[in-house]
């Protein structure tokens, strides 16, 4: 389903100036249920640009653990990568 990630540095701003004002709707995500996993039809976009922005956040408070601590469960449960809000776990 997937194609390259090709978003410019305009729309990372776009969303996410819209997720942090949290007034605008940021779109559906659509997943293919396998038999062992989910595969993104549609959000890829939003999603890698999310997970982008979080370790970007995670890599600037290099050193300051108990920043690094806030982040890193939006990023790692264990040693596995994860993307959680109120509303998506995967």
């Amino acid at each position: 389903y997937q194609r390259e990630y090709k978003w410019t540095d305009e729309q990372v701003k776009i969303l996410l100036r819209d997720i942090n004002s949290r007034d605008k709707f940021l779109g559906l995500i659509i997943l293919d249920e396998r038999k062992d996993h989910y595969e993104v039809v549609d959000g890829q976009q939003r999603l890698t640009t999310c997970l982008i922005s979080l370790i970007a956040l995670f890599n600037s408070y290099n050193g300051l653990s108990r920043e690094q601590e806030t982040v890193l469960p939006y990023i790692l449960r264990g040693e596995r990568l994860v993307i959680e809000n109120d509303s998506l776990c995967l």
